[in-house]
């Protein structure tokens, strides 16, 4: 009879041990997964302000070449 209630004792701390341990568990899954959401966000967006920002320079460069070449009809012109 005391060897049941042992028992028993231990196989309900066993069960409560086990469902605390699962919902740890099932937090740090859930809490990872989320995390990797976030890195899958974040790369895309690096990846989108990239290719915007060489865009960017690319219109800066195209803008560039033509002052320069204002630049050098003014100079010839003030030559003359």
């Amino acid at each position: 009879m005391i060897e049941d209630r042992i028992t028993q004792a231990f196989e309900t701390i066993k069960v409560t041990l086990r469902q605390e341990v699962d919902v740890m568990l099932d937090n740090t899954q859930k809490t990872l997964n989320d995390l990797s959401d976030r890195r899958g966000r974040h790369e895309a967006q690096t990846e989108a302000e990239h290719k915007r920002n060489q865009a960017i320079r690319q219109e800066i460069l195209q803008i560039l070449g033509y002052a320069q070449g204002l630049s050098k009809q003014l100079l010839e012109i003030s030559n003359v």
